[in-house]
């Protein structure tokens, strides 16, 4: 003899989603601009490996090349694993760390330089 099979459950309601908390949003908005930055220096870095392995590539700039792995290392890799630490510690100041690390590859991707005389960024001089 076979077991009697309990007829179904009625189904139950599903549960209110929770609203987003206001701490939750805003530390959503801080981290959205240094996410940002670490993915442009990954297609930067990507768009110059193409260039480095002889391959067509979206972007044909001399000086890509030449930042590759600084870009990939320090402005992606580096964004990203300092902003993991600074959302683990928490508060404002943590997020210093890949905020100069981001901003430090995108200003490999723009065309100036680092004048030590002058103290200041100026342009690279035109080729």
């Amino acid at each position: 003899m076979t077991p009697a099979v309990p007829p179904a459950a009625a189904p139950t309601p599903a549960a209110p989603t929770p609203a987003v908390p206001p701490a939750a949003r805003r530390a959503g908005t801080r981290r959205a601009p240094l996410l940002l930055a670490a993915g442009l220096c990954l297609l930067a870095g990507l768009d110059a490996a193409l260039g480095l392995l002889g391959l067509p590539a979206p972007v044909t700039d001399d000086r890509l090349p030449k930042v590759h792995g600084v870009l990939l290392v320090l402005g992606f890799a580096g964004t990203l694993v300092a902003l993991e630490r600074a959302v683990a510690l928490g508060g404002r100041w943590p997020y210093l760390a890949p905020a100069g690390l981001g901003a430090g590859g995108l200003l490999l991707l723009t065309r100036s330089t680092w004048s030590s005389r002058g103290c200041c960024w100026s342009p690279d001089p035109p080729p």
